[in-house]
């Protein structure tokens, strides 16, 4: 025996014209408020950002790509990339015997030949007014400059007697 079921209600078919759908498209047509269009706005940076991240480590991978390859080809020609190896090397920076070994503030202002100064200070006083003649009217450190060149040229200048 077979026993029907009358208990089931039947469903009315959806028509084009219903009144749910007719809700619904004038929702969809409606104006969006402000925090719908702030949600949305934001959904939309957050693509973009994860698109614009996707498109930076694209760059960055073709980069490290690239600079294998080269360094592959680099290699292959002799270049080292890996200095792990620097501290094996010797360094070999004696002085020679010919040189003077000077330590200490004292007598480095020693080894200095006094000389020069007392030359160049001599060269200056005679200088200064006989510029002062030529070039009136010029300030001090002018006419200092102009006699520290005419020193370089000097025949009085030890360094220009070599």
């Amino acid at each position: 025996m077979c026993i029907r079921d009358s208990n089931k209600v039947k469903k009315p078919k959806k028509k084009k014209g219903d009144d749910l759908d007719m809700l619904n498209e004038a929702l969809k047509s409606a104006p969006k408020t402000k925090a719908q269009k702030d949600f949305e706005k934001k959904q939309q940076e957050k693509e973009n950002k994860q698109l614009e991240m996707e498109k930076r480590l694209q760059k960055q991978k073709e980069e490290q790509g690239k600079l294998e390859l080269e360094k592959q080809k680099n290699v292959q020609k002799g270049m080292v990339y890996d200095h792990d190896n620097v501290m094996d090397i010797e360094i070999h920076n004696t002085l020679e015997d010919d040189h003077e070994i000077v330590t200490g503030l004292d007598n480095i202002l020693s080894s200095f030949s006094l000389e020069d100064s007392v030359s160049y200070n001599k060269f200056y006083q005679e200088q200064l007014p006989n510029m002062k003649n030529e070039y009136p009217g010029l300030r001090l450190t002018q006419y200092q400059q102009k006699i520290h060149l005419l020193w370089k040229k000097s025949p009085l200048n030890k360094n220009n007697q070599n």
